[in-house]
């Protein structure tokens, strides 16, 4: 695992439709000695590899107050008043980098961006029982929290290719025997990272009001008998 190190949480927040980013973390570490530097001329490689896994956790209840109150007392509290009822964590890692020095510039020759993605929801244990019209407004819900939270994924998938790319044109000079190289890849890298957190809490502010199709989901929800 080599220069990003970030890790990223978005979530759907019940409490007034807040949002809340609750953690954010992402530090750029240069640690050139895992380069592999040859002379000679070679295409320049790369490739985003994406990891999705979902989790679940149990909620129950009859009607969609029920339903509702177990969503607070079993998802994630976030904060005194807000709970997290899905979320995606997003984690980048930077493998197999390896670099190529010509007669003037060192570039990355090759480099895989790994995107993990770890998907929360709710899953309701009462479903079956339930009557028709509450399984509705459940599926419904379900269908704009899962629809939530993959753009969160898509958001993170975009921004992988644009740090491939960010890294393709990072330029040491071998003058220098390559040692510019790190503040290049850097100022090129960095500022793409604090982009896609940027990209994901604007995303979120969009999504989390009265007006939303997942609020509204919500609220549907809360009224099934």
């Amino acid at each position: 695992m080599f220069p990003i190190d970030c890790y990223l949480r978005c979530n759907i927040i019940l409490g007034g439709a807040v949002v809340n980013n609750i953690l954010t973390r992402y530090g750029i570490l240069l640690a050139f000695a895992l380069l592999i530097v040859s002379v000679g001329v070679a295409n320049v490689q790369a490739r985003v590899i994406v990891y999705e896994k979902e989790k679940f956790y149990s909620v129950r209840g009859e009607t969609g107050v029920q339903i509702f109150l177990n969503l607070l007392k079993s998802s994630t509290k976030v904060s005194n008043s807000n709970h997290a009822i899905a979320s995606t964590e997003i984690k980048f890692d930077i493998k197999n980098i390896k670099g190529l020095a010509s007669r003037r510039n060192c570039k990355v020759s090759n480099v895989d961006v790994i995107v993990s993605l770890v998907y929360t929801y709710p899953k309701w244990r009462g479903y079956n029982r339930a009557g028709l019209k509450a399984k509705k407004n459940w599926d419904k819900f379900m269908r704009e929290v899962r629809k939530h939270e993959r753009k969160h994924g898509r958001i993170a998938v975009d921004a992988a290719h644009k740090i491939e790319r960010g890294f393709k044109r990072g330029r040491g000079k071998v003058a220098k025997k390559c040692s510019d190289w790190g503040q290049s890849i850097t100022r090129k890298v960095g500022p793409l990272i604090a982009r896609h957190h940027k990209r994901q809490v604007q995303f979120d502010k969009r999504e989390h009001n009265r007006y939303s199709r997942v609020t509204r989901s919500i609220i549907a929800l809360i009224k099934s008998k």
